[in-house]
């Protein structure tokens, strides 16, 4: 960080500044100047990741400035925890960067976003977990699991993201109002092209799980917003994911669920763990109520409420 607020860390246009015979366009996006500022917040190739963070709107509004002007403008607008997350992403970032000039794989940008976007989700879900695990006593019940109402159903989803092996999976689980599981499943899926992508297959594939499990009167709870907004918005996103994502609403309309929610982070360990449970299989795993495991057992009773 304090390299990149002095400026001398090793882009292109830096380099350049040294008598290096280089370009100094960025490799990324190979139309802008590679500046600290460009490399590390602005780039359209990394846009993504920005986007899924409360400093986008404040960042759009300083595209001129220097790295130096943000970061200050960042650690004067958000408190220290949010200006920390800030300082990780730009390393994160830099990091992806300099892997995809220099690495001989010669990975896509893609999959650079989407491991920093995994990066940046499972550094929101660790710090989440440990506030919710020292702070029970004192958390909101918004950041708690709770049971549906009586006669209804929980459907509750989530997407991993394996990044040194490029794998992408989901995690349902399906639980009545006393908190019983009713199915679940953690399942490998092809590589849909975004980390965005795979949580709105989350919300796909959990809908299939009810559908095979045989029940109605579900109420899905995604804990990606963005996800959420395009499925119950489809029209906003005229891209690939705003296809799949009229898909998962049109599966949710025909299938008279009960609603699609945004939920906390911290509520959603369960189908996190599931999702992540399926890197270490060797085939995709299915659980209804005559075959649910111990271990299965043993994560959903720490979720409930006490």
């Amino acid at each position: 960080m304090w390299k990149a607020s002095k400026d001398i860390i090793p882009t292109d246009v830096n380099l350049l500044s040294h008598h290096i015979p280089i370009l100094g366009t960025c490799s990324l996006c190979n139309y802008h100047y590679a500046s600290t500022s460009h490399c590390l917040l602005f780039c359209l190739a990394i846009k993504d990741v920005w986007k899924h963070t409360p400093f986008w709107y404040c960042l759009k509004k300083h595209r001129d400035a220097s790295f130096l002007d943000c970061a200050l403008y960042v650690a004067k607008r958000f408190n220290q925890e949010e200006f920390e997350l800030f300082v990780i992403l730009c390393w994160a970032i830099w990091r992806e960067t300099c892997l995809h000039k220099h690495e001989a794989e010669g990975k896509s940008m893609q999959f650079r976003v989407d491991w920093v976007y995994a990066f940046l989700d499972s550094i929101r879900y660790s710090s989440l977990k440990c506030i919710v695990s020292v702070c029970a006593s004192q958390t909101s019940t918004d950041h708690l699991w709770k049971p549906p109402s009586p006669n209804l159903l929980r459907l509750d989803v989530d997407a991993g993201f394996d990044t040194m092996r490029n794998k992408f999976s989901v995690g349902a689980i399906i639980r009545d109002s006393r908190g019983v599981t009713r199915g679940a499943h953690a399942l490998i899926i092809c590589n849909p092209g975004s980390v965005l992508a795979a949580e709105i297959l989350a919300i796909r594939c959990g809908i299939d799980l009810c559908l095979q499990v045989d029940v109605s009167s579900v109420c899905i709870f995604s804990d990606s917003k963005e996800a959420v907004r395009l499925v119950l918005n489809p029209d906003l996103d005229t891209g690939p994911w705003g296809a799949l994502a009229l898909e998962v609403n049109s599966m949710f309309l025909e299938n008279h669920f009960v609603s699609i929610k945004h939920m906390h982070r911290s509520v959603n360990s369960v189908a996190h763990s599931l999702a992540h449970k399926a890197f270490n299989s060797s085939s995709n795993l299915l659980w209804q109520v005559e075959n649910i495991l111990s271990w299965l057992y043993s994560i959903v009773n720490q979720d409930l409420p006490i």
